[in-house]
């Protein structure tokens, strides 16, 4: 009784395991199948640059900054008692004979005493030495050359103690640098665009004029006479 039970037993084992075998297989050969994951990433698309867009990327800004106004040096102020000077010898000047020509000049010296000193400047606005006395000579009519060593070479020269209304005076370190130019006017004045004073002011004609000194005088109209 104990040996079949024994075997009934074993035969049910022997089956069980049987049974178990195939199930197993399929399990092991059943291929596992992964769940995508619902997070989709999506892909960034490269964005190619314009050669305008590198070139503005390579190219800095320049740091602005403040420009500084170029400062001018200020000129010496006229003393009262030259002011005055100035002021008591225009209005004697202007009853003093002179020719047409004499006349014309001084009106437009005259017109021209203030104005501003300014390098290369030929107008009432701004104008150097040379720019005055040839402005002056242009608008007579006598256009004549436009800077002082070449107002130097034409003419003719007249002696100091001969000067009239109208000749030009120079002045610089030797007759081959010339420097400067004035317009004489009459009684040992002369008008000219003065550096010190940085405008166009009246002076008494001297040996000197600062550092440089008097070179001699060009008449430019011939023949100047007083009206009668």
């Amino acid at each position: 009784m104990r040996n079949r039970l024994a075997q009934l037993g074993l035969f049910l084992v022997v089956c069980l395991i049987w049974g178990l075998v195939p199930t197993f297989g399929a399990t092991a050969k059943k291929p596992v199948v992964r769940k995508k994951s619902a997070v989709v990433t999506k892909k960034r698309t490269p964005v190619k640059k314009t050669t305008a867009s590198r070139k503005k990327a390579a190219v800095r800004r320049p740091v602005s900054r403040p420009q500084r106004a170029m400062a001018v040096a200020p000129g010496r102020q006229l003393t009262p008692l030259e002011l005055a000077g100035q002021q008591n010898f225009v209005a004697s000047f202007e009853v003093a004979p002179k020719t047409l020509q004499q006349e014309w000049l001084w009106s437009s010296a005259k017109s021209f005493i203030g104005t501003p000193y300014r390098y290369a400047g030929n107008t009432r606005e701004g104008t150097d030495c040379s720019g005055f006395t040839s402005t002056i000579y242009s608008e007579l009519g006598l256009p004549i050359p436009r800077t002082a060593n070449e107002q130097f070479r034409i003419g003719q020269a007249v002696p100091q103690d001969e000067l009239s209304l109208g000749d030009l005076v120079f002045f610089g370190a030797s007759e081959q640098s010339v420097s400067h130019v004035g317009l004489y006017l009459g009684d040992g004045k002369f008008s000219h665009a003065a550096l010190t004073t940085r405008n166009v002011r009246i002076d008494t004609l001297a040996p000197t004029l600062g550092s440089i000194k008097y070179l001699g005088a060009r008449r430019v109209l011939p023949g100047l006479t007083t009206t009668d």
